[in-house]
């Protein structure tokens, strides 16, 4: 995009950067010679226009060396811009990202320039709201903080630029009342510097995760964990400045300042050589291992890319941009957060736009003509303006009218062709073939005749074997639904007298389902409208049938929700119109809904600008012609479109005065011209438009309507060479860009569409399979390849992903197989249970393992028992019973929780101890016991009652707390006389 050549008075010499609600530049005031940062906002309502000003006003007032000057607040083509002071230096955040070599003492001053600011700007009654480094500039030379962006602060006497409920802020540095959409206070920006400081201190992100939860949720590892040198009295003033409480922290910047400098004062005395050197090779070692870490995270995010494992892929690369910010960590996120958006919105487009246009396509072809008609209406849903769609319900609607009911006898004759597919099909459907309706009956015409219109497939013609209406009714229900005829379908069920239970059930589930499908699609349409494409939300809802009350809320709510469609509409119409794309600009404002106030004066005022035109034109070709230039004069009438009475009034004067045959002479040479030049529909049109007709106009079109044929089997042939080279979009495309109707051509494009849908319904099908297969669901990707057809076009991808299945598996049974062989047998069932395709080497190491894990222990030889001490048994119990209860807790906390519950239902002490290594790190709950109640059973045995609480940590993820259970623990009395426990229960 060109650079404007001013905003207001200021000069534009270059673009220093973009954001989310503007771009700044580097400007001149000629005025005064000075070099100034303009920042051009975008608002796109009166609205937020005024309220920006007036903040951005508040913001002016501001006087102060750590805060950057406002110079000017103005407006340039109805936007607001500020004109402000222009700071050479580097942001923090450039500054952290580089790990630039500043001295504690440093860092401290910078932020205690911060909080002298910021708490300057506090006292005049400004919150900034968007603290972070980024916002943050240190100036070259002086070395000064300054404080930018105060253009979007907010007054606290006045409502923030965010609508009701909205947000503004950088989620990594946002406070949790700012996070939940809550009144914010000064108390805000606190939080925000604390977590300045923080990453200053550490290099790391307090809140490093990628969603609100981060702040609201996690508590940062502390600062004297990360960095154990500091002083300790700087993890208390970070962790007090970080409390989500707004009351809890610093109630004042200069309270934060005060600490800060306090701390640096304590810094006089200089560490030695000695400390220095110790210092700088212990932050070379922690660089070393961050860059190594960053290094891993990376490589193995782009191998998950190149797998198209795009979520385990993001997830990677933030972690690597976690421990550091590098430019490769912000670039492979990007890539792969693109290659998510692209997958979403090109899995979604196509696969609504590719099979639709396919179903409509082949019921066109077959004669169902609604359901090519619903095919048609569903893309446009998606894209009102799509010519494929257009063409296809054109084409439908064209052939409606013109066809004949299908008549009997050649129904029955297709009919009983089908015979011997009817029964193969029974056959394999495990129904007898012999108990098809008789195909003399009046059912056996009517199913037929289903079947030649494309509502109902061989198939479902089988399970019509046995005389059941109400088998019929469902079945033929089931087909309207799944052809897109829900309404068709509901009144056939709903049309079934007496009612029937199976009737009954299966209209309440089409009725489920027709809820789900409403709900799900007014989600997709909120979602749409919310990235700003409110016309697509309420075309995508405008064809659901019948009316749910979820999409018509829906759409009455964004029919009215956003005026910034109407203005963008507004806008282009008049880009159009300027363009000379008067038609277009016409039709856009006429089709805009609502039509609000403002539309409907755009119109008026475009129409009244047309009419204008046009009789300016007329008047201008009159001079013309006046002056003896009249081929000039037609020439520049017959281009002005749309048609208007006052041109058509003259062309027509004007051919009159040239003769009918000059005139037609001359439109046919015209026409001629134009159809060289690939303006092929302009040379038709003025053929077409010729009154009264002539001979030489109509031998002219005749001519063109012949050299178009050969045209379009030119084309058609140069088509058909592109698609067997295996080039079928270049084939499509060549075609669909033929600029005039053709048969030849319109057939032609259809086939190959139709060809080019089924490969791409083919590469979607096996992209998803890859996908499903990636999450380790192998059999449900192999059933998608299998059921697709022509199964030719996923033959090579479906042996593929079997061997990729295959190699994979032997991959985690042999790695099960060496960690079972090690005596590690949780490790193996972990390493087993990653694996979900049921492949025989990995279900043959699982059935080891368990057969292991589920082995009872050795029997020791049996020994006599010596004289029974009840009341002793009963004392030991007594005293022993909490303390085996808590080494068995202890143990059980170094135990990977879920493998616990789901294999050591029961074990021995012996079988336990050795598995505690195992689980260490994968230490995943904390139990506590209460209220243990012992009891003796009889002389050797005991059991002991307890209630147990268990809080379970997974690796990634809030603590979830299970309220207490009652466990049982059976205890034995031994030969050293004691109590020991042999098994646990819950």
């Amino acid at each position: 995009m060109s650079l404007p050549a001013n905003v207001s008075r200021y000069e534009i010499k270059q673009e220093l950067g973009q954001g989310a609600m503007g771009t700044l530049y580097l400007a001149l005031d000629p005025l005064i010679d000075r070099l100034v940062a303009v920042k051009l906002m975008r608002v796109h309502t009166e609205e937020l226009r005024s309220r920006f000003l007036r903040e951005a006003r508040a913001g002016g007032r501001l006087q102060h060396k750590n805060i950057v000057t406002f110079y000017d607040v103005g407006v340039h083509n109805d936007q607001p811009f500020i004109a402000m002071e222009y700071i050479k230096g580097e942001t923090l955040a450039e500054i952290i990202s580089r790990k630039a070599s500043l001295s504690l003492d440093r860092k401290l001053k910078l932020i205690e320039e911060l909080c002298d600011g910021l708490g300057y700007a506090h006292d005049a009654g400004l919150i900034h709201r968007d603290i972070k480094p980024a916002n943050l500039m240190v100036t070259e030379g002086a070395g000064e903080m300054k404080i930018l962006d105060f253009g979007i602060a907010r007054s606290t006497d006045l409502t923030g630029l965010t609508q009701t409920g909205g947000i503004l802020g950088t989620m990594h540095y946002m406070s949790p009342e700012q996070a939940q959409g809550r009144p914010l206070d000064h108390r805000s920006d606190v939080f925000a510097v604390g977590a300045v400081l923080y990453e200053m201190l550490t290099h790391r992100r307090a809140f490093a995760g990628r969603d609100l939860r981060a702040v609201l949720q996690f508590t940062p590892v502390s600062v004297a964990e990360l960095a154990p040198t500091l002083d300790p009295v700087l993890d208390d003033i970070v962790g007090r400045a970080l409390l989500p409480e707004p009351g809890n922290r610093y109630q004042h910047l200069r309270e934060l300042a005060k600490r800060l400098a306090e701390v640096r004062m304590g810094l006089t005395a200089r560490p030695s050589d000695d400390q220095r050197r110790a210092d700088r090779v212990a932050g070379e070692r922690r660089a070393s291992a961050d860059a190594t870490q960053v290094e891993s995270y990376l490589s193995l995010a782009q191998i998950q890319l190149g797998r198209r494992n795009l979520a385990k892929a993001l997830i990677l690369a933030n972690r690597a941009l976690d421990v550091e910010r590098t430019q490769a960590g912000v670039e492979l996120q990007q890539r792969v957060l693109l290659a998510i958006e692209d997958s979403e919105k090109g899995h979604e487009r196509a696969a609504t736009v590719g099979r639709s246009l396919h179903a409509g396509r082949e019921s066109l072809a077959s004669g169902a003509l609604k359901a090519a008609i619903r095919a048609a209406n569903e893309v446009l849903a998606y894209d009102p303006k799509n010519p494929e769609a257009i063409e296809l319900k054109q084409r439908a609607l064209k052939t409606g009218e013109e066809q004949r009911p299908v008549e009997v006898e050649t129904v029955l004759l297709q009919a009983n062709r089908m015979s011997d597919a009817v029964e193969a099909t029974a056959l394999q459907m495990g129904r007898p073939a012999d108990s098809v309706v008789p195909r003399t009956s009046t059912r056996w015409l009517s199913l037929a005749a289903a079947i030649v219109v494309g509502t109902l497939s061989i198939g479902t013609l089988v399970w019509f074997v046995l005389p059941s209406s109400e088998d019929l009714a469902v079945a033929e229900a089931l087909a309207l639904y799944d052809a897109g005829q829900r309404v068709e379908a509901f009144a056939r069920l709903e049309a079934f007298d007496p009612p029937r239970p199976v009737v009954t059930e299966e209209l309440a589930g089409l009725r489920a389902r027709w809820t789900l499908q409403a709900e799900e699609l007014a989600m997709e349409a909120q979602a749409r409208a919310d990235r700003g494409d409110v016309d697509g939300a309420v075309a995508m809802l405008s064809g659901f049938a019948p009316p749910h009350d979820s999409i018509t809320a829906m759409l009455e709510a964004l029919r009215v929700q956003d005026p910034e469609s109407a203005q963008l509409a507004i806008g282009t119409a008049r880009d159009l119109f300027e363009n000379g794309e008067r038609q277009e600009a016409l039709d856009l404002l006429q089709n805009v809904s609502p039509a609000t106030p403002e539309v409907q004066e755009a119109l008026a005022l475009l129409t009244v600008r047309w009419e204008q035109q046009a009789e300016a034109l007329a008047l201008s070709a009159r001079t013309r012609a006046e002056n003896g230039d009249l081929d000039g004069a037609i020439t520049a009438l017959e281009g002005f479109t749309p048609s208007h009475e006052a041109v058509r009034g003259a062309l027509a004067e004007f051919r009159g005065r040239l003769g009918n045959r000059e005139a037609a002479r001359r439109t046919a040479e015209r026409a001629a011209q134009l159809f060289e030049e690939g303006e092929r529909l302009d040379a038709f049109r003025i053929l077409d438009e010729f009154s009264p007709s002539h001979e030489i106009v109509d031998a002219e079109a005749e001519r063109l309507r012949q050299e178009l044929g050969r045209l379009a089997q030119v084309e058609v042939n140069e088509a058909r060479r592109l698609a067997a080279d295996s080039r079928l979009s270049e084939a499509v495309d060549r075609l669909g860009a033929f600029t005039a109707p053709n048969a030849l051509v319109t057939a032609a494009l259809n086939e190959l569409r139709s060809e080019l849908d089924v490969r791409n319904a083919a590469q979607i099908t096996v992209d998803d399979a890859r996908r499903i297969a990636s999450s380790g669901e192998w059999s449900r990707a192999f059933i998608l390849l299998q059921n697709f057809t022509p199964a030719a076009l996923v033959a090579d991808a479906l042996e593929g992903l079997k061997a990729e299945w295959d190699r994979d598996g032997q991959v985690v049974a042999q790695q099960a197989q060496s960690l079972a062989d090690e005596g590690d047998l949780a490790g193996a069932l972990r390493e087993l249970a990653q694996f979900q395709g049921d492949h025989p080497a990995v279900e043959a190491v699982e059935a080891q393992v368990v057969a292991l894990v589920n082995a009872p222990p050795p029997l020791e030889p049996g020994t006599t028992d010596p004289p029974v001490n009840v009341e002793a048994r009963l004392l030991a119990l007594s005293n022993q019973a909490e303390d085996i209860v808590a080494r068995f807790i202890e143990l059980y906390e170094d135990l990977d929780a879920e493998g616990m519950t789901s294999v050591w239902t029961t074990a021995s002490t012996e079988d336990l101890a050795p598995l505690a290594d195992t689980f260490k790190n994968f230490r995943s709950a904390s139990v506590e016991h209460q209220d243990c109640d012992p009891e003796l059973r009889n002389e050797t045995r005991a059991v002991v009652y307890c209630s147990v609480a268990v809080e379970y940590q997974p690796i990634a993820g809030a603590r979830l707390q299970v309220p207490a259970v009652g466990w049982q623990f059976e205890l034995e009395w031994t030969d050293d006389e004691r109590w020991q426990m042999v098994n646990w229960s819950r």
